[in-house]
């Protein structure tokens, strides 16, 4: 709903304004986006009220690996996650 579009928009600006470096932006649904996609990359692109290179930073898929693969490599290696056993208690 609009509180999803508030929430994409915000995170699109935070990155844009380099607040935030390096957030992953993932959109799952291709045909779901598709309409507003389109609008970002014909409209907004094309009016120059913001840069190319602003709507690359978003990933639209279908593919829950690709969203993943997204999110784990930011993760690694911006906040220095890694892979560790699990502790036993």
């Amino acid at each position: 709903g609009f509180g999803t579009l508030d929430e994409m928009f915000e995170l699109a600006v935070l990155v844009q304004t380099r607040k935030i470096q390096d957030f992953p932006l993932v959109l799952m649904g291709r045909d779901y986006w598709a309409g507003l996609i389109d609008f970002i990359r014909t409209t907004m692109v094309g009016e120059a009220t913001i840069d190319p290179a602003d709507i690359d930073r978003i990933l639209v898929t279908d593919d829950p690996k690709e969203a993943l693969d997204s999110i784990k490599n930011v993760t690694m290696s911006q906040f220095g996650l890694r892979y560790a056993a699990p502790k036993r208690k």
